[in-house]
């Protein structure tokens, strides 16, 4: 199988077409940073369609709304979907 990536400033709307084409759960999200530095892919998190979907609810709801996956808000998811997956 292919595995698809994100970086850690891709467009949430860039991940989600994604998500959607390659009729993916989730991707792993990359350092940019880590990748331009030294050439490895560290990964950081995940984007995943609950993700996606949570951010079209907040959207709904009149939420203040992030537009990039480097956001604070879904740092934090990240984090914790890290903590999930492998603590």
């Amino acid at each position: 199988p292919n595995l698809y990536t994100v970086f850690s400033d891709t467009l949430v709307v860039d991940a989600t077409k994604l998500l959607v084409t390659h009729r993916v759960d989730s991707l792993p999200v990359l350092s940019r940073s880590v990748y331009e530095e030294t050439g490895k892919k560290e990964v950081i998190g995940k984007f995943s369609k609950s993700t996606a979907s949570r951010l079209l609810l907040d959207i709904n709801e009149g939420k203040p709304v992030w537009t990039h996956i480097t956001n604070s808000d879904i740092n934090t998811l990240i984090k914790s979907y890290l903590t999930t997956l492998f603590f």
